[in-house]
């Protein structure tokens, strides 16, 4: 029985940690993924956007800026990625990975006031 017992604890504080290692992991990517998502963005979607993140409410581009996308109201990860996997008609529809879909999401959520 106590054998039985060490074993749970040993697999108990492996899992412990493991958890925590997979909490730095996550929370490293998404700020990777933010300045992929801003690299992805600059390339392919500044011809009808503006993506810098200090866009103001007017520009030269014929789309809404990045900074305006985000601070719709109720606006979502879900909404954005969405709006990019299902794009509105003047849109183009640029082929991207789910991994190229998450940075454009992080990075425009990342230009929401306090975000």
């Amino acid at each position: 029985m106590k054998s039985q017992t060490l074993a749970f604890t040993q697999v108990c504080f492996f899992l412990a940690c493991v958890g925590c290692s997979a909490t730095q992991v996550l929370a490293q990517t998404k700020l990777e993924g933010k300045d992929q998502g801003r690299e992805f963005a600059e390339r392919l979607c500044s011809n009808c956007h503006d993506v810098s993140p200090d866009s103001g409410s007017t520009s030269s581009q014929p789309a809404r800026s990045f900074r305006l996308i985000a601070k719709q109201p109720g606006q979502t990860s879900i909404r954005l990625a969405g709006a990019i996997v299902m794009p509105h008609p003047e849109m183009p529809n640029v082929p991207l990975t789910r991994a190229e879909i998450r940075s454009i999401v992080a990075y425009i959520q990342s230009l929401k006031p306090n975000g």
